[in-house]
């Protein structure tokens, strides 16, 4: 039996086209998560008229470990996913405002994100960003993303680029004074 140690984040809407968690399904390879010791876990709303189960049918049919959490409202817990998390997913077909990223700098997680995925290139050291919007590359991608030690890259960059600014410096606070509650010996190493 394969104990889960790690999961792979993936915080959005539950749709079945824009926010791409139904390609993911199909084209992520269990032997990939299998390795890592990995599942995949879901974070979101369903969207409003949202029937097609075709999502959670194919995890299952594929036998892919997964969770599915819900909206979750608590920013101790949601905190608590992102420092857990071996990777933040987002594979959209189309975002502008990829606030999961940031989110996941805060808890020192990297991501790996699709090409149409409108965030600057400049941030591309802090995880994996996929070529092909088919996302035929995945399996090599998420491969990329579990096999780097990043250290504490992601949480060092998202401390001294994105607490400066209005809109993440309350977000930033926020996470911040969170995650150094529930990880003081982390807090210490990266002060």
């Amino acid at each position: 039996m394969l104990i889960i140690l790690f999961i792979l984040l993936y915080p959005a809407q539950i749709i079945s086209t824009r926010k791409a968690q139904t390609v993911v399904a199909k084209k992520i390879d269990p032997e990939v998560l299998a390795k890592y010791r990995c599942k995949l876990v879901f974070l979101g709303r369903f969207e409003e008229n949202f029937s097609d189960s075709s999502l959670f049918t194919t995890l299952d049919s594929r036998k892919i470990p997964y969770e599915y959490l819900g909206f979750i409202t608590n920013r101790s817990e949601l905190i608590d996913l992102y420092v857990r998390a071996r990777g933040v997913l987002m594979t959209s077909a189309e975002d502008s405002a990829p606030r999961v990223i940031f989110e996941g700098a805060f808890g020192n997680t990297p991501f790996l994100i699709s090409p149409q995925v409108e965030l600057s290139p400049s941030l591309d050291h802090l995880g994996v960003r996929l070529k092909s919007p088919e996302l035929d590359d995945l399996n090599e991608g998420i491969e990329k993303l579990l096999s780097t030690d990043w250290g504490n890259l992601p949480l060092d960059f998202a401390r001294n680029h994105f607490n400066d600014t209005q809109a993440y410096k309350p977000m930033f606070d926020t996470f911040d004074s969170l995650f150094c509650a529930k990880y003081p010996h982390k807090c210490s190493v990266i002060s």
